[in-house]
């Protein structure tokens, strides 16, 4: 048949080409491109990132022959092309904004092109992250042949998928490869070697353009004679488009991380939209998922990522998930809050791990309820760090302990004040992490020292941002600059009262008590965390004991 003839004949004039070029495979991939346009039973002809030969028959079939470089062992060195680089990795955990939970504990490792990129046991060390995990996380390793078609329309009973294979910008590689020893020359025998490797829905799909017949060649542009002895003949292989992928029902409880190079190319507009449409990344993206992660420019458009990248991302991504509690939208940034780029790329510009679709989701107990066994009264938390947080006042009528206006009302909305005698429960002042100090918080909680306190606005940008970040966006007086809550710590005005009955400022200021007593000035005073609606920072002072604030427990 002649997609066959073509893909064959394209595989030879590129190793002819190679050997005219002393060994350069890039131009012999553009040679090549001169040689299949004189084709007569070529429509149209274009490469695609100096790797991809792109083919459009006038049959209306379309394929790819692209070439992959290895290195000296074989490995491939990029998950789909032949550019690229990668950098040092600098994780730490952020924990920020988790509101809502997975619930979903399955996993799926899909790795047809596994051969290219882990050498024995690799792989099996990002299993055993989740299996470590403490969460009961249930994990299903599938490898090379394994990764058929038909999994992929399984991928919604997972909560998190990682797909590690070659990448287009408009599919990827699953691990159903054609193998023909003889030269196919008719339809009906390529129907019943593509029927024989995985059915007939297999070639139906081929004719719907739902799955691409392909052929790579791999190569070892390291060793200058690569194309002398280029080794045994290639199989040809299977990529699924985004068009099949767009036919697919949604997964909206299920999590993606396209571990492949063009895995988030999403703009609109490209010379070869016809070609390309849709894209691999928008087509996961409109699937609903809980969330999407994949390689992309700031453009919306993609490359090849490199392999120790990915590597280091996928890592990365499963101890963010599992050990460090991290959300969605949190999971794939560095510690400073920013993303992470293949930072050893020599080309401008940055190519980033991007997240799409909901930022608030995770693991374990992040964001989950709690209650205080003592009354029964129920708090939310928030991750940010790596500290747990209350994400709302302390409400525990302790003796002592007051409404703002003694209206129990104002309890519900800003928790009560605590005087800070009454906070610390007769324990002694401490600015360690943690405090040691429980005093009136509840089991598994501890009052907050000033240290504590300082990491979490760190975590958040630093004193002179991070009011915004934990201020509530409604239930404050205007102007409530830069408010955005983005870390969900869900801050509310509760207001002082002064120990002599005076109450103010309910509306315009949140005042919290640390567990740390001030040596400094006179007068028995203790540090308190203030954050207003007229100002970003968040910035520490001290008062005297027996005026009330706000508290807020962390947890043990």
């Amino acid at each position: 048949m002649e997609i066959n003839r073509i893909l064959d004949e394209a595989d030879k004039k590129f190793l002819e080409f190679a050997a005219l070029t002393n060994g350069d495979p890039r131009a012999a991939i553009y040679m090549t491109l001169d040689w299949v346009l004189t084709q007569e039973t070529v429509e149209n002809a274009f490469v695609d990132d100096s790797t991809y030969l792109r083919i459009q028959l006038k049959s209306g079939l379309r394929t790819v022959f692209y070439f992959i470089d290895t290195d000296l062992d074989g490995m491939a060195k990029f998950r789909g092309s032949s550019a690229g680089g990668s950098g040092n990795l600098v994780k730490g955990a952020l924990k920020t904004g988790c509101t809502n939970k997975i619930e979903n504990k399955k996993v799926l490792i899909y790795v047809p092109a596994w051969n290219d990129f882990y050498e024995d046991g690799e792989i099996e060390k990002i299993v055993k992250i989740f299996t470590d995990g403490g969460e009961d996380y249930e994990v299903t390793l599938l490898r090379g042949s394994e990764c058929t078609v038909d999994v992929i329309e399984t991928f919604g009973d997972y909560g998190f998928v990682i797909i590690d294979t070659h990448g287009l910008p408009d599919g990827f590689k699953i691990g159903t490869n054609i193998y023909s020893y003889e030269d196919v020359e008719t339809e009906e025998e390529m129907k019943a070697l593509v029927t024989e490797a995985g059915g007939e829905q297999l070639w139906d799909m081929i004719l719907k353009e739902e799955i691409s017949y392909m052929k790579g060649h791999y190569i070892k542009s390291e060793q200058s004679d690569w194309y002398v002895k280029p080794g045994s003949s290639f199989p040809k292989e299977l990529y699924v488009t985004s068009k099949y992928i767009n036919s697919l029902p949604d997964w909206n409880k299920t999590m993606i991380f396209g571990n492949m190079c063009y895995s988030a190319t999403t703009f609109e507009n490209t010379g070869n939209t016809d070609y390309y449409s849709p894209f691999i990344g928008k087509a996961f993206i409109n699937r609903n998922l809980i969330s999407y992660f994949g390689f992309a420019f700031d453009n919306k458009r993609s490359a090849p990522v490199s392999d120790d990248f990915s590597k280091m991302m996928e890592d990365s991504l499963a101890r963010a998930f599992v050990v460090d509690g991290d959300s969605t939208g949190n999971a794939c940034l560095r510690s400073n809050n920013t993303e992470y780029y293949d930072f050893r790329r020599t080309q401008n510009p940055k190519l980033w791990l991007k997240q799409f679709n909901d930022k608030t989701y995770c693991y374990g107990t992040c964001g989950d309820d709690f209650t205080d066994l003592r009354d029964g009264r129920k708090y939310k938390t928030v991750c940010i760090g790596n500290q747990t947080w209350m994400a709302e006042n302390l409400n525990f009528n302790a003796s002592g302990s007051l409404f703002y206006d003694n209206e129990s009302a104002n309890g519900a909305i800003y928790g009560r004040l605590y005087s800070w005698d009454v906070i610390m429960n007769g324990e002694a002042s401490s600015d360690k992490v943690p405090s040691g100090v429980k005093g009136i918080c509840p089991e598994g909680w501890h009052l907050p020292s000033k240290a504590e306190w300082n990491i979490l606005i760190n975590n958040l940008g630093g004193e002179l941002n991070a009011g915004g970040a934990i201020r509530d966006t409604v239930g404050w007086n205007p102007p409530n600059i830069g408010a955005t809550n983005s870390s969900g710590f869900n801050a509310k005005p509760g207001g002082i009262e002064n120990g002599e009955g005076f109450f103010s400022d309910i509306g315009e200021n949140v005042y919290w008590w640390t567990s740390t007593a001030d040596v400094i000035l006179p007068g028995g005073r203790s540090y308190y965390v203030v954050n207003g609606n007229q100002f970003l920072y968040v910035m520490f002072y001290s008062t005297f004991p027996n005026f009330h604030l706000s508290c807020r427990c962390v947890m043990d």
